[in-house]
């Protein structure tokens, strides 16, 4: 998660919002809700991955669902429903 970081804000480093999105994304399938919601912000805002706004949801239901507040947020501001109790 932190090189995905490190990655999209040039630290220490030449940004490169591709390499961020690709370290954002392995962090996020290992199970990290920051990066999970990281993730899911570039593929809704199409930053350095194509828009996809279903994986958009699907990750931002699944960082909620772990107690995440920013994806809580950001799915309450999009009117998503999350009482089906089935993040993915």
């Amino acid at each position: 998660y932190q090189l995905g970081l490190y990655f999209m804000n040039g630290v220490g480093c030449e940004a490169d919002v591709s390499q961020a999105v690709t370290h954002l994304r392995s962090a996020a399938e290992l199970g990290d809700e920051r990066a999970m919601y990281d993730y899911g912000r570039c593929l809704s805002e199409g930053t350095g991955t194509p828009a996809s706004f279903t994986e958009a949801q699907r990750w931002m239901r699944i960082a909620s669902s772990r107690g995440h507040g920013g994806a809580l947020r950001w799915c309450l501001d999009r009117g998503i429903d999350l009482s089906d109790g089935n993040p993915q």
